[in-house]
């Protein structure tokens, strides 16, 4: 992808910063003082969706079409990173609504349906109706 000043930009990750988007696993680390410490898998999701925001914005200020940028965003999670056609686009919702939450400090969905959104984000729920 080309930027406006020419030079060609990376694209949304770096080729060693590779997810596994079919698999969500808890982390344990160690903390300093010895104790065993797990991370929510959550945790992961909201940062890689910070991050998919960030250039949400970055690629809307460079072409200034909202579905294009979102296109091309979804376009890099689905063939680079091999991520389910759905899941690519429930992150890219969510990171669409960490956008209005750090613009105008609410969501735009209700709570139920950002409990729906992280799941299928995060790669808890397929069909809904299955469920």
């Amino acid at each position: 992808m080309k930027n406006r000043n020419g030079s060609v930009g990376v694209s949304l990750f770096q080729a060693s910063s590779r997810c596994d988007c079919n698999q969500v696993k808890t982390k344990v680390a160690q903390s300093a003082s010895g104790e065993q410490v797990t991370k929510s898998p959550s945790v992961g999701l909201v940062s890689l969706c910070k991050e998919i925001a960030g250039t949400l914005i970055r690629r809307y200020a460079d072409t200034g079409d909202p579905r294009g940028a979102c296109d091309e965003v979804h376009a890099v999670l689905t063939d680079k990173l091999d991520c389910d056609p759905d899941r690519a686009i429930a992150m890219i919702d969510l990171a669409l609504e960490l956008i209005r939450l750090n613009s105008y400090g609410e969501y735009r969905r209700n709570d139920l349906e950002m409990s729906l959104l992280v799941s299928k984000a995060a790669g808890h729920l397929g069909e809904a109706g299955l469920n």
